[in-house]
């Protein structure tokens, strides 16, 4: 749901991440689309170790769940977009993992298996089911490493989750060769805090492969 977004900092070398924060929302379905993506600068950015406010709009751990306020308007068609999202982990994961063979771009599945309840004021509509929650973070723009990326979630027999990642670099790239990650995770008991993600090579507890196409 939060986009750090990259300048391009050929035209703008001085161009900090904090000056292109934004709340992104999609929704599809019978309450109706709606889509925000309404950049903000690092006036507009709080933050802490439990807290994420980027506008109107607040991310906030209480120590079992996410709580996400959202207050955006959606675009091209000014709608509102209002209400609240929880999420709550069945597992939290450390882990991070290298996306490129320079380690630029970074991935780390914060929340593989967790639960979700969505309770929207403006569009009307409520439902709850299963989610996932991860993170990406990179040192240069990604559409310079990889000219594409899909990911797939999948809750096993045995209450564990999969998480495969593919990624092919951009031609001028520093990726590599395709590439694929993937995350097998047993479900573990929740920490206090939501794990802070570092530099690649922090691993957390859990199996890992990251396997080269053909």
């Amino acid at each position: 749901l939060a986009d750090r977004l990259f300048a391009d900092p050929g035209l703008n070398p001085a161009t900090e991440a904090e000056n292109h924060c934004a709340i992104n929302v999609a929704l599809y379905g019978d309450a109706g689309r709606r889509w925000t993506m309404t950049e903000r600068s690092k006036a507009s950015l709080r933050r802490s170790t439990d807290e994420l406010v980027v506008g109107p709009s607040r991310l906030h751990w209480d120590g079992s769940a996410l709580n996400i306020d959202i207050d955006e308007i959606g675009v091209p068609i000014p709608q509102r977009v209002r209400g609240r999202v929880r999420v709550w982990p069945q597992g939290l994961s450390g882990f991070t993992a290298a996306l490129d063979d320079a380690g630029r771009h970074r991935w780390g599945p914060i929340a593989p298996c967790a639960r979700v309840e969505v309770q929207l004021d403006r569009p009307g509509a409520r439902w709850s089911g299963e989610a996932y929650l991860d993170s990406n973070e990179g040192d240069e723009p990604v559409d310079r490493a990889f000219r594409s990326w899909d990911w797939s979630r999948a809750g096993l027999r045995d209450g564990s989750t999969a998480v495969i990642y593919d990624l092919r670099p951009a031609p001028a790239g520093a990726g590599g060769a395709d590439r694929r990650q993937v995350l097998h995770r047993r479900r573990q008991p929740v920490e206090r805090q939501l794990p802070q993600l570092g530099h690649h090579g922090a691993h957390g507890r859990g199996s890992q492969a990251a396997l080269r196409r053909p």
